[in-house]
């Protein structure tokens, strides 16, 4: 039977060896996901060279209406990551947004803040 200060270690190395295994799969997770080819839904989006949404927010030749477009594609279901629902996949780039910040940019462009 473990003491408790032999109990308290043990459950230190599980939960660092929990941390770890996290990290590890997150990271594979990440580099597939920017690996992977997104199909055949890339010619859904015309301009698939984004790799951040910043890009699409200060670009100067897309419309409001543009970017409203494009970054409510991104939001969709269609870009949505398999196991992961509080992320989208940009198609083309591989590159992973909050769909959280999808909806803040939104909310941005109706607002008027973004040009």
């Amino acid at each position: 039977m473990l003491d408790e200060a032999s109990g308290r270690r043990a459950l230190s190395e599980v939960r660092s060896f929990s941390r770890s295994l996290e990290a590890f799969v997150d990271q594979l997770f990440r580099e597939d996901i920017a690996t992977s080819e997104f199909g055949g839904q890339v010619a859904l989006w015309p301009a698939t060279s984004f790799k951040h949404l910043r890009e699409v927010l200060e670009h100067p030749s897309l419309s409001r209406s543009d970017k409203r477009a494009l970054i409510s594609g991104w939001a969709s279901d269609a870009c949505a990551v398999e196991g992961r629902p509080a992320w989208r996949q940009i198609p083309g780039s591989g590159a992973l947004v909050l769909v959280d910040d999808l909806l803040a940019a939104l909310q941005a462009l109706d607002a008027g803040a973004c040009n």
